[in-house]
């Protein structure tokens, strides 16, 4: 569509000291879907869970859509 754009995002979770899940980091633009993937399945290692998402968004309008759960590993939680 002229104007979407397509954002794809990642992030890791790990057990907090009260043993609930928390953000390993805050959310990482990545390039594409395939290295967003690549990214989770390596940090799927070492993390209690991971998750890969995209928006579509039209900038020129200001319009965001919802977030697309694209790949997830592991615990997520209420995250998706």
């Amino acid at each position: 569509m002229p104007g979407t754009r397509e954002t794809i995002m990642l992030v890791a979770f790990d057990d907090n000291s009260d043993g609930e899940l928390a953000q390993a980091f805050q959310p990482r633009q990545a390039e594409s879907q395939n290295e967003a993937i690549a990214a989770a399945r390596i940090l799927s290692e070492s993390h209690a869970g991971v998750a890969v998402w995209s928006l579509s968004s039209e900038p020129a309008i200001g319009e965001t859509g919802p977030a697309v759960l694209v790949f997830s590993a592991g615990r997520v939680g209420d995250f998706f």
